[in-house]
C-alpha cells in the first residue's frame, strides 16, 4: 500500500511549536535523552498522538504512529452496524494501535466526508469516525472509481486510544513529557509505512529548535550503536 495520502498529496508539510494544548494538537513524545522521557510509559515512547478531545472532561487522543503487522483483513473486527463489513471493504489497510485503552470499536482518521458521512471533522480536512459504519459506504466507495489500494490510503484505522484526566496531560506538557504542535493535515494523514523518515524525527525536525537538535541527537546516537560506530 502506499504511503501518500492522494486527497492531500501536493498539500504543504509543516509543524509549529504551540503553547497551549486543544482540539487538533499533535503532542510529540519528549526525546530518550530527556530525563522526561523516563516518566513516559513503554507505549508512549516516540509516540505522536492526535488530540481530538480536550474539554474539562478530560482529554483523548490517537497514536499516529504505531501501525501494527495486522491488515483489516486480518482481524475480527466487524462493523456495528452489521450491513458493511470493514474487514472486506478495507482489508487492506493496515491497524494501527491507537493507544493503550482498547475498546470494542476502531476509530477512523479520514479525509473523505464525502464517503464516511457519520464523521466529526477536528482540524481543517481530517475528520474522525467510530462506531457505526454507513450502510452506504461499500456503494459509495464504489462509485469513486478506485481501486482498494487507491482508496486505503485515505483512511487510518486504530484500535485503541489514550486518554487524560481533566488537567493531567497539561501538567505532563509543563514538566516537559511532550512538545505541542500544530501540524499540517498531510502529518496526520500520512500513513507510517515504509517511510524514510520515521514520523516522530521528521515532526521533531520541522518543529525546529530543542525537539529537533534532541531528537537529531537521539538519532544520531542510535545509529552509532547498531553500525558500532562507537567501539574501540
Amino acid at each position: 500500500m502506499g504511503v501518500t495520502n492522494p486527497t492531500l498529496r501536493g498539500m504543504e508539510l509543516w509543524a509549529v511549536p504551540t503553547t497551549v494544548v486543544e482540539k487538533g494538537s499533535v503532542v510529540v513524545a519528549a526525546s530518550a535523552l530527556s530525563s522526561a522521557a523516563t516518566l513516559l510509559q513503554q507505549h508512549r515512547q516516540e509516540a505522536v498522538i492526535f488530540i481530538f478531545q480536550h474539554d474539562n472532561s478530560g482529554t483523548r487522543g490517537l497514536i499516529l504512529n504505531r501501525p501494527t503487522s495486522l491488515t483489516l483483513g486480518r482481524t475480527l473486527i466487524q462493523s456495528s452496524s452489521g450491513e458493511t463489513n470493514l474487514r472486506q471493504l478495507f482489508s487492506e489497510n493496515v491497524l494501527y494501535m491507537g493507544g493503550g485503552e482498547i475498546g470494542e470499536s476502531v476509530f477512523v482518521l479520514h479525509s473523505r466526508p464525502d464517503l464516511w458521512t457519520d464523521s466529526e471533522e477536528v482540524i481543517s480536512g481530517i475528520y474522525l469516525a467510530g462506531g457505526v459504519v454507513p450502510e452506504d459506504l461499500g456503494a459509495r466507495l464504489e462509485s469513486t472509481g478506485r481501486t482498494m489500494s487507491e482508496r486505503s490510503e485515505q483512511f487510518k484505522f486504530y484500535c485503541g486510544q489514550e486518554s487524560w484526566g481533566p488537567g493531567e496531560l497539561d501538567l505532563e506538557v509543563r514538566d516537559g513529557l511532550w512538545t505541542v504542535a500544530s501540524v499540517s493535515p498531510a502529518l496526520v494523514a500520512k500513513h507510517c509505512l515504509q517511510l524514510p523518515c520515521p514520523l516522530w524525527l521528521e515532526i521533531c525536525l520541522r518543529l525546529g529548535g530543542e525537539p529537533a537538535e534532541a531528537a537529531s541527537q537521539a538519532y544520531a546516537n542510535l545509529l552509532r550503536a547498531e553500525t558500532g560506530g562507537d567501539e574501540g
